[in-house]
């Protein structure tokens, strides 16, 4: 009896033994059972697979291998390859116990470069069910679906099996449904008002923002228009509905389409967030990396010309990825000083960053993720990106709205303030006549005062025009100008009325001894400044003033004619670089205040040349000017107790100096 067991023990070990090597055959499992509706979970482990290596087979020999047990038995439901041009081959067995006999094999997939479907029984193919490829128009299918079906009859109690090749340009992974024809029927409808509800929604939003840029012309519509354009055209080449309705003879296209039309979501995409946030003003670090981004994407466009497709696709998904961190990055960064208006920006590409991180995770990570769940992610984020821009848009704008309320109360505040410089200038004005009338028999202080006067009643009069012309301007600038134009028409107010003193009492002029007033050093400087910074700046000048708390023993308007004289002669005759006024304290107590410009230039001799009234230089020829500036600074400093000189400079240039006296240093 005991031996009998171990009889018995061995020859199920040696079945156990030969039975082993068919564990890779298809008989291992029962067929898929056909029902109404076969979900894609009920492939799982049903699946024979092989990929080809450089030949390509026919159905007659890839039936060949799989009975040699070449086929290997996929665990998973959805087949995946990766990105390779090779052709794959899947096999799988189905059982009818139903009283439906028309049934639909469904992919997820709109177009393969190459796919052709086989009804097999036993070892024999029967039936070529469906063949496409990339010269293939959509009206050759034989079901009129944007997807991938082949239809197949398979009558109640009978086995049949499937087998499939196909080439894809991009992914390899597929899923699939098999439907009984009436089920196929409801389910295609149920999809189809899904998808253009889908479509409906984004369409309406491009239509929208279109007829608000025809009535605005602000550009940041079209710019929005194009980003949900492509979002659009994306989704419907994913769904198989740009094949079946856009460009149904052009196969070859279809195949290449999802390339441009990914280029374009980045490029839009970026450009619609260059000019949401501004950031070519305000943000111009994110705004080079939003540019570097669309650069990167037109070459990965431009690369699909010579670059396998496959790959290029692949190196999409993560610029994709990427550039959705970009403008999500850049949305935070801007919302750091401005959140309000980029609040609905912000939560429209945090939600992208879920979806594409969804896409890079299955294509590049190789996890496990549905091709339902991926392309239902992206119409719902593309939908929700859509709306949620245009939110974020009519925000900004709301935003604008209040702040030109403001700017419209400030701008009346400004109005009444820039009445009264108006009337301030024509006051000056008025006294500026009346002085030049009650000189006019003394010829040469006339044209002096003339001459003094002139730029500072020329630099205030751009002062109040520009101000006026500016009404709309920030509040920060409004107040800077207000500022300068309120010290310029104090001090010039000041020199006026000094000059009508003097010929009210007939004296010509202070003599040094009569001089019993001091002024700040660094005012006069803060004047020129701004009596000449307007110019210098037009002409891209630099004009720059050193730092002194020296005060001097003399009129405010003698100060004023020697340092407004020598900067104007600097600004006119120096067409770039720099200007620059400073005061240098001299060991014997002297003060040496000197100005220094990147003009023309003149030689010592140039200079005592220059010193006559009327006098002018050969290079001077074609500037305007009376040839009165140096006379007027020489002569004032000889009055005063001064002294005028011409100093060496280094390079380009001219360096002039007036050396005032220890005992005039206060």
């Amino acid at each position: 009896m005991r031996a009998a067991r171990y009889i018995l023990f061995a020859a199920c070990f040696l079945v156990a033994l030969f039975d082993g090597p068919r564990a890779g055959t298809a008989q291992e499992r029962p067929p898929i059972r056909l029902a109404s509706e076969i979900d894609t979970s009920v492939f799982e482990g049903q699946i024979l697979a092989f990929q080809e290596a450089g030949e390509r087979l026919d159905p007659e020999k890839a039936l060949s291998f799989l009975a040699a047990g070449r086929f290997e038995r996929l665990a998973s439901a959805a087949p995946d390859f990766g990105f390779t041009p090779e052709g794959i081959w899947l096999y799988f067995e189905l059982f009818n116990p139903t009283e439906e006999e028309s049934w639909r094999l469904r992919l997820r997939e709109n177009f393969f470069q190459g796919f052709e479907v086989w009804f097999v029984r036993g070892s024999e193919v029967l039936e070529l069910l469906e063949a496409q490829d990339e010269t293939t128009p959509f009206s050759t299918r034989r079901v009129s679906w944007a997807e991938l079906v082949a239809a197949f009859e398979l009558p109640q109690g009978e086995e049949g099996a499937i087998l499939i090749r196909y080439r894809s340009g991009g992914s390899t992974e597929v899923t699939f449904n098999i439907f009984d024809a009436p089920r196929f029927g409801e389910w295609s409808s149920l999809m189809t008002a899904r998808n253009f509800t889908y479509y409906g929604m984004l369409a309406f939003l491009i239509l929208a923002s279109s007829a608000t840029w025809a009535a605005t012309r602000q550009g940041i519509f079209i710019a929005y228009s194009a980003y949900a354009l492509s979002a659009l055209l994306f989704i419907m080449h994913a769904d198989g509905n740009t094949f079946r309705y856009l460009w149904p003879n052009a196969p070859a296209f279809n195949a290449f389409a999802s390339v441009p039309l990914g280029v374009a979501i980045i490029c839009f995409g970026a450009n619609f967030a260059r000019q949401f946030l501004q950031t070519t003003i305000y943000h111009p670090v994110f705004d080079k990396v939003l540019v570097a981004t669309i650069t990167i994407a037109l070459a990965l466009g431009v690369s699909s010309l010579v670059v396998d497709t496959q790959l290029v696709k692949k190196l999409l998904v993560l610029a994709a990825f990427g550039s959705v961190l970009v403008f999500t990055a850049s949305g935070i960064n801007a919302a750091r000083t401005r959140f309000r208006e980029v609040r609905f920006y912000l939560i429209a590409w945090s939600g992208a960053v879920i979806s594409s991180a969804i896409m890079t995770s299955r294509h590049w990570l190789g996890f496990e993720i549905s091709e339902d769940v991926q392309f239902n992610s992206m119409r719902i984020v593309f939908v929700l990106d859509a709306a949620l821009m245009g939110l974020a848009i009519l925000d900004r704008f709301n935003a604008l709205r209040r702040s030109q309320s403001d700017a419209l109360m400030h701008s009346l505040a400004q109005a009444e303030r820039n009445l009264d410089l108006s009337r301030r200038l024509q006051a000056l004005e008025k006294s500026y006549r009346l002085a030049t009338d009650l000189n006019r028999n003394r010829e040469q202080k006339v044209a002096d005062a003339i001459h003094d006067l002139r730029q500072p009643l020329h630099a205030l009069r751009l002062r109040v025009q520009d101000a006026i012309a500016r009404d709309s301007d920030v509040k920060a600038q409004a107040r800077d100008a207000s500022a300068e134009i309120e010290e310029t028409f104090g001090f010039l107010e000041r020199l006026v009325d000094e000059e009508l003193e003097d010929h009210a009492s007939g004296r010509n002029d202070r003599t040094p001894s009569e001089e019993d007033e001091t002024v700040s050093l660094q005012e006069i400087f803060d004047a020129v400044s701004h009596m000449f910074g307007k110019e210098a700046r037009e002409k891209g000048l630099a004009l720059t003033m050193g730092r002194t708390d020296a005060r001097l023993r003399l009129p405010a308007m003698a100060a004023m004619r020697i340092l407004s004289n020598l900067t104007a002669n600097a600004v006119r005759y120096s067409d770039e670089g720099a200007v620059e006024l400073a005061a240098k304290a001299k060991p014997d107590g002297t003060l040496s205040i000197e100005v220094c410009d990147t003009g023309s230039g003149m030689t010592a001799t140039e200079f005592e040349a220059a010193l006559p009234r009327a006098a002018r230089l050969k290079n001077s020829e074609g500037t305007p000017g009376s040839g009165l500036g140096l006379a007027i600074v020489a002569e004032t400093c000889a009055r005063h107790g001064l002294s005028f000189k011409w100093i060496e400079k280094e390079g380009p240039g001219t360096r002039l100096g007036v050396m005032v006296p220890a005992r005039l240093i206060s």
